[in-house]
């Protein structure tokens, strides 16, 4: 079932707009008043103006709260009691675009995908080549403190910034996609003890500063609501189904605390959609609904059957340590998304692929993660950018970088971030490496890099090799991968890499 409004009935968004008034003064103050206390390293901390909030800023902040305090009181309990009849998510659709119904489609041959320009396309009818690219990326749209945390500050400048950096890459930087084709697939012949020679075919691989055309943009940490609110409003430009809002709150799954984060943007018609949210977390991930979301789109309809795709996305548990909180969490994505497709699937749907995509918080390399790299989810799916457990392609980069070195010079521009991603020196000073043994936030987020001598000894096999950004395929339902690509488009807007995979339909 598809839900396009975050409740049942509009008695009960009017009450929740009520307390989200009640609550803004209160949640202003705490974000914005307390950023003079969280400097980020892009700021002086002896500048003038820093100086001045700090000491002006406190008794504002004790007054604020004594203001608005009671009535934020009231806006949590309604808002806490509203979100026991709060959907799972919610479904925009761009208000200019009116899908056809099923009889329409039918009589009109194919849907298929919808251009910024609002013409739609028959390619897949056509008989011409079925080819997507779908994105992943995780924004750290936080609360602003929260942002401060991880460096990352002016999250209002930071939503709006990604969403314009996309929308612009998806009509003017038409040559991202050429390059792409540049990097072609290419054959390469293995010979095993017990078959006979076969030519195994790898996907091209680039690292681009420009998105490539997407069809579909999975997105994690878009938490904050009026943030992600701004960015949605810029990507309905290109893409006119958006699922966002994405998550359960309740006392048990998030302490009535953050959503999922998650957020699907499409260019196709979105038929079913679901959300779980994981029934086990620990740490900071208690007070977030971060799940599994599920959708099913509708790529071309016939007079006799139609084509459909499924695309899955999620946010794993962050700095889980020794627990096995992410293997649980595999076991679960495994149960859901078989279930959604057996209780979705018709008999006249021909499945053109199933993607699964997202921060999944462990890499392929590191001794820690060795348990969830052997998880029985990668005999289901496979993972292009890794050769087997504990062993990535020579041309896979990490995704996730070093916080405290975000504002440097060298990677304030998306040439820069590639020109280090390129380099094994400059790729472990700016981004985490492939050799975490404890998994802890204070081993990932605040361990230092090496001197240069050091890293050339030490570390060049996994040196800023900490790739925890999936997008994966379901074997069952065989693709062509044609590219997979890093995207450095996002640089000082985010602490990830952006991933994309492109590719065609075997069917």
């Amino acid at each position: 079932m598809l839900y396009k409004t975050a409740f049942p009935i509009s008695l009960l968004q009017y009450l929740f707009y009520t307390s989200e008034v009640a609550l803004y003064p209160v949640v202003w103050t705490v974000n914005q008043l307390t950023s003079p206390f969280l400097i980020s390293t892009k700021e002086d901390h002896w500048d003038l103006e820093i100086i001045i909030k700090k000491i002006v800023y406190p008794p504002l902040i004790i007054l604020f709260l004594s203001v608005f305090g009671i009535p934020a009181i009231f806006g949590v309990i309604l808002r806490c009691l509203l979100h026991l009849f709060r959907r799972p998510y919610v479904l925009s659709v761009e208000k200019s675009f009116h899908p056809p119904s099923i009889n329409e489609r039918r009589a009109s041959i194919s849907v298929g995908r919808l251009h910024p320009d609002g013409r739609r396309n028959s390619l897949l009818s056509k008989g011409l080549s079925k080819t997507f690219t779908v994105s992943s990326a995780n924004l750290c749209l936080l609360p602003e403190l929260l942002s401060r945390i991880n460096n990352l500050p002016n999250t209002d400048h930071r939503s709006w910034k990604i969403g314009e950096r996309i929308v612009i890459d998806q009509f003017f930087f038409q040559n991202s996609m050429n390059s792409i084709q540049s990097f072609s697939p290419v054959s390469r012949k293995n010979s095993g003890t017990s078959q006979s020679e076969r030519t195994v075919v790898e996907p091209g691989h680039n690292i681009l500063t420009h998105f490539p055309k997407l069809d579909f943009l999975c997105l994690q940490e878009t938490w904050d609501r009026d943030y992600s609110h701004k960015l949605m409003s810029e990507l309905h430009k290109v893409f006119p189904w958006i699922m966002y809002d994405v998550g359960k709150t309740n006392l048990l799954t998030n302490r009535f605390m953050l959503n999922s984060g998650l957020m699907l943007a499409s260019k196709y018609e979105i038929l079913d959609a679901d959300f779980h949210p994981y029934t086990d977390s620990f740490s900071q991930c208690l007070y977030s609904s971060k799940g599994l979301l599920m959708t099913k789109v509708l790529l071309s309809s016939t007079e006799h059957h139609d084509e459909v795709g499924y695309i899955f996305t999620t946010h794993l548990q962050a700095y889980q340590g020794m627990e096995d909180i992410i293997q649980k969490q595999l076991d679960e994505i495994l149960s859901w998304t078989k279930k959604f497709r057996e209780e979705s699937v018709k008999s006249e749907d021909i499945v053109v692929f199933d993607v699964l995509c997202g921060d999944f918080n462990f890499d392929n390399i590191s001794p820690i993660d060795e348990p969830c790299t052997r998880h029985k989810l990668f005999d289901v799916y496979e993972d292009v950018c890794r050769i087997s457990p504990g062993q990535d392609q020579d041309w896979t980069v990490g995704t996730e970088m070093r916080q405290m070195c975000l504002w440097e010079k060298q990677i304030s521009t998306p040439e820069g971030l590639k020109e280090a991603l390129e380099d094994p020196i400059l790729r472990h000073r700016y981004v985490v490496d492939g050799n975490i043994k404890d998994g802890t936030m204070r081993e990932i987020c605040k361990t230092k890099p090496l001197e240069d001598e050091d890293v050339k000894t030490k570390l060049m096999g996994v040196s800023g090799k900490r790739r925890i950004d999936y997008i994966l395929y379901r074997k069952d339902t065989p693709l062509a991968v044609q590219n997979f690509s890093f995207v450095t488009r996002l640089a000082t807007l985010t602490d990830h890499i952006p991933v994309t995979m492109t590719f065609s339909s075997q069917q």
